[in-house]
């Protein structure tokens, strides 16, 4: 079974996501703006974009939930690829 770990840390204004899986580790992180979180109440999705990741956030109203997708790239010689 593939896992991943999310870690989550509040500094200030900015909110920072990091994951962690056997063998892969984001570097380092994505950091979201309280500027974002204020798209998102307002429009139902944001979007944040760091230097190799982005966070995409969907607010659901009918669960009550909002879903995140993280996804950083990796350069590994010729060859991109993501995580």
């Amino acid at each position: 079974m593939d896992r991943t770990m999310v870690k989550v840390t509040c500094i200030a204004d900015w909110i920072k996501f990091r994951t962690i899986r056997r063998g892969c580790e984001a570097l380092d992180g994505i950091a979201v703006s309280r500027g974002v979180f204020e798209d998102l109440a307002a429009r139902g999705y944001a979007a944040q974009n760091g230097s190799n990741s982005f966070a995409v956030f969907q607010r659901d109203d009918f669960r009550g939930t909002v879903s995140i997708r993280l996804a950083w790239l990796n350069c590994c010689g010729n060859r991109l690829s993501g995580w």
